[in-house]
């Protein structure tokens, strides 16, 4: 609804309008339960979503699928796919290559939100299955973060299998988050299936890659084909099952799919957020001619 604002601003000062599109709204809603698409407020906001789309003099998304959902609502080409993109800090860390070996203890690491859409409550059980079949004693999961879903996920973690070796944590700061991923074997990144969500490109893609360690990911769309350029990554499905075979999967392998790991970064490099400033200055340009 922040739209509404800029448009009057827009109106008052007789300016462009650039809207910038991180999610699809409403129908990110519907695609965790939150919404009907039969409902009244879906409805009204729908009308709203094609209002913005139509009337903004400029829109950037962050995934070329999206921009095909904007173009076809909206039948305006004035869309410029901008991603998230990785940082250039991330991306000038020093990786030291043998802090990943396979120690005294492996860890899997899962750090952010921890809401609907990423299902932890599925990752957990497939971890406990994982231990349960496979009886590795010095597996661990990390998961790091806060959200709505997050008692939700303890309690059920507390009546699995190998409860002992599933740790939460907090938020942290920065530097302490790129310590927590530096210690870590794994990273996984889960996602509902959704077609909505297979618009869009999860942003701990980006985040996760320039520290060259293996992901098991859940995500379709752009941001899966983006994951399976690099032979370290695995992408399968949000099921128990379908994860514990992949967990188990890395774990036996992990020292082919670590020392492919490097190319993690090599293809984040094309994606920097450096890159992403370059092509918004071009929708300034554009628009101020």
């Amino acid at each position: 609804t922040i739209a509404f604002v800029a448009f009057i601003i827009k109106f008052i000062i007789k300016k462009p309008l650039i809207f910038d599109i991180r999610d699809v709204w409403p129908d990110s809603a519907v695609a965790i339960n939150k919404l009907s698409k039969e409902g009244f407020i879906y409805k009204f906001f729908k009308k709203v979503e094609k209002y913005i789309y139509v009337n903004a003099d400029y829109l950037s998304c962050v995934a070329e699928p999206m921009k095909e959902y904007i173009r076809n609502l909206s039948q305006k080409d004035n869309i410029k796919v901008i991603y998230n993109g990785a940082s250039d800090e991330l991306l000038n860390l020093k990786i030291n290559k043998s802090e990943f070996d396979i120690e005294q203890n492996f860890y899997y690491t899962y750090a952010g939100n921890i809401g609907h859409a990423q299902d932890i409550v599925t990752v957990v059980k497939a971890f406990s299955k994982f231990l349960s079949d496979s009886n590795n004693k010095n597996c661990y999961l990390k998961v790091i973060g806060n959200g709505p879903e997050k008692d939700h996920v303890m309690h059920t973690s507390k009546s699995l299998f190998g409860n002992d070796r599933i740790i939460f944590k907090n938020e942290v700061q920065k530097k302490e988050l790129q310590k927590e991923l530096l210690s870590s074997h794994v990273l996984v990144i889960p996602l509902i299936e959704s077609d909505i969500f297979k618009l869009t490109i999860p942003s701990k893609v980006f985040d996760y890659m320039p520290f060259e360690i293996p992901i098991i990911s859940t995500i379709a769309g752009e941001g899966r084909q983006i994951l399976l350029k690099s032979d370290s990554n695995i992408n399968t499905n949000l099921t128990v099952d379908d994860l514990a075979i992949s967990f188990l999967d890395i774990f036996t392998n992990y020292k082919n799919y670590n020392s492919r790991s490097f190319q993690n970064k090599i293809i984040a490099q094309n994606y920097t957020r450096a890159n992403s400033n370059i092509e918004f200055i071009k929708i300034l340009n554009e628009i101020n001619k």
